[in-house]
């Protein structure tokens, strides 16, 4: 990586903390496997589902009226009960 990218970076990481975790960690995952890319992959999913159950009214109401719990989804199939 050159200097001008680590300068980008580290001007972009003093308004967003975290953000060179964040960029070493997407340099490992890019060597992944598919099998363990997807599981990153469903764990970011979940992250997001349960973000938007915690901290959206419109989405909580969607998931109770069709019984759905974040913690309870396991599986894509119930990923896509999900109303968009």
């Amino acid at each position: 990586m050159n200097f001008s990218t680590w300068q980008y970076l580290f001007r972009y990481s003093l308004g967003k903390p975290g953000t060179i975790g964040m960029f070493q960690r997407n340099l490992k995952n890019q060597f992944l496997d598919t099998d363990e890319l997807a599981e990153v992959s469903w764990k970011k999913t979940k992250d997001t589902i349960l973000s938007a159950y915690e901290n959206v009214p419109w989405y909580r109401k969607k998931f109770d009226e069709k019984g759905l719990r974040p913690d309870n989804m396991v599986s894509e199939k119930d990923f896509q009960l999900i109303p968009v």
